[in-house]
């Protein structure tokens, strides 16, 4: 059929080609040999000549021809190994091709996410931290019954999901907005969808937004004077994130995530428990109660009241 037809014309077109390149290195090869024996014929009767004239002796005719014939050697052993060094060259541009376009190890780290990067922007990775973008939106359904959109639950954007990226940011920038901007679409007792604009000390911004009424990237964003790190979705259950430092390529670090991320809240309460500790120095009562302050500030200028309250 039409797939051995063309088996065949490609065998055929292979075995053409192959018997063509065999034909050129043949007569390279003969050539080679042929321009070896005619200069060591003329060396012999150049060297004759000269004996006869008295102006050499035999011996040295016959050192020069065996010199003569090993300076040649290597040319030819060239023209008969050609094929063998061409595979060769093939080789190592392929090889370095493929290593070009290998990416680079991913930095590994033992640390979840958060506090991962929180030890890079400490350190100065990304220069002096400059502004955080970080969203969580989910879409539920209205006819749904949850308490992410219940009031008397204190459901809504905000105090749900919108938490996420407040607390993050005041974990990065080490304390509470100087000044806070928010806005939101309030239906059914609750916050829809928001949006809050923190400013730090220093210039530092951070945007967040959240919403329960419609899906976002879920992505968090952070841009520092010297280089940006991104966190992919969901920024927050993450296993990796990305590095860009100046002047060098995006790398890929890998972090440590156990289970859904609860997992290294228990281990750290735990380990706390064990050093007598009453608080936990990446997340202490403070900022607890800083982060807390500033939903309460975004709710007052939401204007969002629970029936609670």
């Amino acid at each position: 059929g039409a797939v051995l037809s063309r088996s065949r014309t490609l065998r055929h077109r292979f075995l053409d080609r192959t018997l063509a390149v065999s034909d050129r290195n043949g007569f390279y090869g003969a050539l080679t040999r042929t321009l070896r024996l005619f200069l060591q014929s003329m060396m012999l009767g150049l060297g004759a000549w000269l004996a006869l004239r008295g102006e050499v002796t035999p011996g040295v005719v016959i050192a020069g021809s065996i010199l003569l014939g090993r300076a040649l050697a290597p040319i030819d052993q060239a023209v008969g190994h050609w094929p063998r060094l061409q595979l060769a060259v093939v080789g190592w541009r392929s090889l370095g091709q493929l290593l070009g376009e290998t990416p680079p190890e991913a930095v590994r780290t033992s640390l979840p996410a958060p506090r991962a990067i929180k030890r890079m922007v400490d350190d100065g990775v990304i220069g002096q931290l400059t502004m955080m973008v970080g969203d969580f939106g989910i879409r539920l359904p209205r006819s749904a019954q949850t308490r992410m959109t219940d009031p008397a639950l204190g459901g809504g954007a905000l105090i749900e999901v919108g938490v996420y990226p407040v607390s993050f940011a005041a974990y990065l920038f080490g304390g509470s907005p100087v000044r806070i901007e928010s806005l939101g679409h309030l239906a059914d007792g609750i916050d829809e969808r928001s949006g809050v604009l923190l400013g730090y000390p220093d210039g530092g911004l951070a945007i967040g937004y959240s919403s329960v009424r419609d899906n976002t990237p879920q992505e968090c964003l952070l841009f520092g004077s010297g280089g940006e790190i991104r966190m992919p979705t969901p920024w927050w259950l993450t296993d990796h994130f990305h590095l860009k430092v100046d002047g060098e390529d995006w790398r890929r670090v890998e972090v440590d995530l156990i289970g859904k991320g609860f997992a290294h809240e228990v281990m750290e309460v735990n380990r706390c428990l064990k050093a007598g500790l009453l608080e936990s120095p990446d997340m202490t009562w403070s900022h607890t109660m800083g982060v807390m302050a500033t939903l309460d500030t975004i709710r007052a200028q939401l204007d969002l009241r629970y029936p609670m309250e």
